[in-house]
């Protein structure tokens, strides 16, 4: 996380054989994904109508529906070794306690 709060990371969009690569950034209460440099969409967490952390991807997946679409991003790149796995979820964590922090109010550091 920069000094400013502000997170931004690669992520997957799609649940199916050939997710998409993208960025995510989260800059005080809002959220931006990107792909190929255009936006996608980029809107503030309480436009968010759902937000599901699927117990089965242990918080480095989420699903959100934004204007009535659904969108999954993952933090876990596809094709992935073992190894990186454990970063990856732990960056998704981070980014679960932080969006939920700042959905319910928290103060942005």
């Amino acid at each position: 996380m920069s000094p400013d709060g502000r997170l931004t990371a690669d992520v997957w969009c799609g649940k199916w054989l050939f997710p998409k690569r993208g960025t995510l950034t989260l800059s005080g209460r809002r959220l931006v994904f990107e792909m190929r440099g255009q936006p996608v969409f980029d809107v503030t967490l309480d436009r968010i109508e759902r937000l599901t952390w699927h117990w089965h991807s242990f918080s480095a997946a989420f699903e959100a529906e934004i204007g009535g679409r659904s969108w999954f991003l993952s933090f876990v790149r596809p094709g992935n070794a073992l190894f990186n796995w454990w970063r990856e979820f732990q960056r998704g964590r981070l980014w679960r306690s932080e969006i939920e922090a700042r959905r319910n109010g928290a103060p942005v550091v």
